[in-house]
């Protein structure tokens, strides 16, 4: 992303709408899993990659996994960068030189709804990447995922039960969005309206968990899916991209109390040990670990 200016490029989104709390308990790891490295048995995992494998025991011994461990340095995620949108940079010019006939507004209204307008026409702009058979997924100007198959529809379709159902391309898309909301609310935080909140962190980290919660039932109940998705480097390299531009923006955006309502309720859930692992096995897939 670019300095902060009127018109933002690509901080793309697409919004289905927010996600309400999301906040029930996490899937139960009553199944017997075999990964990489052989798995966890009754929570001991002694394997190489560290991670902490489902066990097949009930309950399943877990805890919450601290936080700054949530990217792999050495891994696709770890090696991604990017530079954050400057919050200082003067916008006076842009305001004055503003039409409102074009834009059906006042600068500080248009300001108002940014978010929204980055998520929503995120959306529209991925959408008109896809086809029947893959969906397109624009990162920055520069860098974009086609990744087919994971949809509802079609021979690789992942584990949507009926029509309706919101496939793992879906998903993900809507954790791409809820990035870049994150990451507008940030760099236009001082136009919002005085004592404004937004649930902007809330937002990227339900996503976060819904992508764990997916990887988790895709690989214990839908075990040729999870496979599919494992096995092609695209799609395991826009997980990863995903979770580290997530990250850049949460990290960034502690303690502001005005980009979440209920954002410390969803982090426990993604920083789930059982549900992380899932990101642990992205990056034994893509040969980190």
């Amino acid at each position: 992303m670019e300095t902060r200016t009127m018109k933002r490029p690509l901080v793309w989104a697409m919004g289905i709408g927010m996600m309400g709390a999301a906040c029930s308990a996490s899937p139960s790891g009553t199944a017997s899993v075999t990964g990489n490295d052989g798995g966890l048995v009754d929570g001991v995992d002694t394997a190489a990659d560290g991670g902490v494998r489902p066990c097949v025991s009930d309950p399943c011994p877990r805890t919450t996994v601290p936080p700054g461990t949530e990217v792999d340095e050495l891994c696709t995620d770890g090696k991604y960068t990017e530079q954050p949108a400057n919050p200082n940079t003067d916008l006076t010019a842009r305001e004055a030189s503003f039409s409102a006939a074009d834009y059906r507004g006042t600068a500080a209204k248009v300001l108002s709804h940014i978010g929204v307008m980055v998520h929503e026409c995120g959306h529209v702009y991925d959408g008109g990447l896809g086809t029947f058979s893959a969906t397109g997924y624009q990162i920055t100007e520069a860098l974009r995922f086609t990744c087919n198959g994971a949809s509802y529809t079609g021979a690789s379709a992942t584990f949507a039960r009926k029509s309706g159902d919101q496939g793992f391309n879906l998903v993900l898309e809507e954790a791409v969005q809820y990035v870049n909301s994150l990451a507008t609310a940030r760099a236009f935080e001082d136009e919002q309206p005085q004592g404004r909140q937004v649930s902007e962190r809330d937002g990227i980290l339900t996503y976060l968990w819904y992508v764990e919660r997916y990887l988790h039932m895709a690989r214990i109940e839908y075990p040729a899916q999870y496979t599919y998705l494992m096995a092609d480097k695209k799609w395991r390299d826009a997980i990863l991209t995903m979770w580290d531009r997530a990250w850049i923006s949460l990290d960034a955006t502690k303690r502001r109390n005005s980009l979440g309502i209920a954002d410390a309720k969803p982090d426990p859930l993604v920083h789930d040990s059982v549900l992380l692992d899932e990101i642990q096995r992205e990056h034994v897939a893509s040969g980190c670990k």
